[in-house]
């Protein structure tokens, strides 16, 4: 089987998968998940850890379907605070009606260290049941970035 992931833990500790979802699901704070070949998503997946950062290292490849969920409601019914930061090079490209990255209250996209490729879908969550100064996704995109 071919390994579609290396997953960096926080105190590094390296391990390989071949389902990328599970990888993504399973994340912590401080974990980076890179991609090792293309990688399609059946579903959802994503990160929603509260005060949780994780980094998605593109490495040159292509996710091809499915939802990448930034944040979600916690079992409180609470929007987590949480940050998928993308980097390297690759793209998201699901075909139309196939899926987006959907980025939630309170979460972030960073995309300050993609380095180029194609975004095809983003979709920014707002909610106004929760404090406006706290509640707004944000979508931060860098120098270098592709196309969205």
């Amino acid at each position: 089987t071919q390994m579609a992931v290396k997953i960096t833990a926080s105190d590094n500790t390296v391990t390989y998968g071949t389902d990328f979802k599970a990888a993504m699901k399973a994340a912590e704070n401080g974990t980076t998940v890179k991609l090792l070949a293309d990688v399609s998503i059946s579903g959802r997946t994503g990160i929603s850890g509260d005060n949780t950062t994780v980094t998605l290292d593109l490495n040159g490849h292509k996710i091809t379907s499915g939802w990448l969920d930034v944040g979600a409601k916690d079992t409180n019914g609470t929007y987590t605070n949480c940050t998928l930061k993308i980097i390297g090079k690759g793209s998201y490209e699901p075909p139309e009606f196939g899926g987006l990255i959907t980025v939630f209250v309170k979460a972030t996209l960073d995309l300050s260290e993609w380095e180029g490729g194609t975004i095809s879908a983003i979709n920014i969550s707002d909610d106004s049941k929760y404090d406006e100064t706290t509640r707004e996704a944000a979508v931060i995109v860098g120098p270098k970035a592709g196309t969205m």
